[in-house]
């Protein structure tokens, strides 16, 4: 099992929140990333975060996108072989893009808080987000989200009969299904020994979206169409 990874930005009040997130989100190391006016804080409290992982500083620009991407992409380079987590508990938007950009190009994991008053009582809510890749739509893709919508009722019990209706062939339908599922578009529900797959919401907003551009050619470059789609 790989190491873990907690990469979090650094407030002045927010080392309640930090120390919770390592608690429950046990880690080997922990990177606070801060600007310059918290330096001396960072320093400080390193000895303490230390009990709790081994902590290391990492000092950014708070309100320049790139100087912080750039930062915390060097950081998943460093960790590359790590089992990274970004956890973005900050009010600072540009940060949370920044975080949530990083984690999507290095292919790790994001997390939010529900809640980040440092005086309030309720413990901190974790929410794991699962970052969505942008899969290219292909043909076969695109006609196994029609087939899902259109045909199935939006669900399917058999891949069998899916690739049926698709007219894909068995040994491909459970490929393009895996690359479906880690782009978003659809989930598997296993009930007892049954899997039933369904097009999930963006699934469907992305074939509609996908359907639109196609139909509407002249406007949309083509090679810009495949690109996204």
């Amino acid at each position: 099992m790989k190491q873990a990874v907690q990469i979090v930005p650094l407030e002045s009040e927010n080392e309640a929140i930090i120390r919770s997130l390592v608690w429950q989100r046990r880690c080997n190391y922990l990177v606070l990333v801060h600007d310059h006016e918290l330096r001396e804080l960072a320093l400080n409290i390193k000895g303490e975060f230390d009990s709790l992982a081994d902590t290391t500083t990492c000092q950014v620009q708070p309100f320049d996108y790139h100087d912080i991407l750039a930062n915390l992409l060097e950081i998943a380079l460093i960790y590359r072989d790590y089992d990274l987590h970004f956890s973005p508990c900050t009010k600072n938007q540009i940060m949370v893009v920044a975080f949530s950009m990083a984690a999507q190009f290095s292919n790790s994991r994001l997390h939010l808080l529900s809640q980040q008053s440092t005086h309030s009582k309720l413990p901190v809510q974790i929410l794991d987000l699962t970052l969505v890749t942008r899969q290219k739509l292909t043909e076969p893709k695109k006609n196994i989200l029609k087939q899902l919508l259109d045909e199935c009722g939006g669900h399917v019990k058999s891949l069998r009969e899916l690739g049926t209706r698709a007219e894909l062939a068995a040994s491909s339908i459970s490929e393009h299904i895996r690359d479906l599922i880690e782009a978003g578009y659809v989930q598997v529900k296993r009930t007892g020994r049954t899997k039933t797959t369904w097009i999930t919401q963006l699934g469907k907003v992305i074939l509609r979206i996908a359907q639109q551009w196609q139909d509407n050619d002249m406007t949309w470059d083509a090679k810009r169409f495949h690109q996204i789609c």
